[in-house]
């Protein structure tokens, strides 16, 4: 997890080391809710982050969670009305669709 914080501290420069850590701890999260939705104890501890494609979604939902509070997430835009238009969900349809979620056997 520290790798993952350093990687984020370093791209987001004006984060604090405490933000960096929440940011990871909030990508995280996600990622374990869409790739293991049958294990709702799955964690860092049981499921370590120990492939590239785990490593790199992990930091694209750091990436969304962090620009969702700016504007590099709006779909839309209109230029006399001033008008912005967001995805409604907190994580692009696109990346929640690159995460296979991992179903064990019933």
């Amino acid at each position: 997890m520290e790798r993952l914080v350093a990687k984020v501290k370093s791209k987001y420069t004006w984060l604090s080391q405490d933000e960096s850590r929440e940011l990871v701890n909030n990508g995280l999260g996600w990622f374990y809710v869409l790739r293991y939705p049958c294990e709702p104890t799955a964690s860092i501890e049981s499921r370590p982050i120990d492939t590239f494609v785990d490593e790199w979604a992990v930091m694209r939902l750091c990436d969304e969670i962090a620009q969702r509070n700016g504007f590099n997430t709006a779909l839309g835009y209109r230029e006399n009305g001033i008008q912005f238009t967001f995805d409604s969900a907190w994580i692009s349809e696109g990346l929640r669709k690159a995460i296979v979620p991992v179903i064990g056997v019933i």
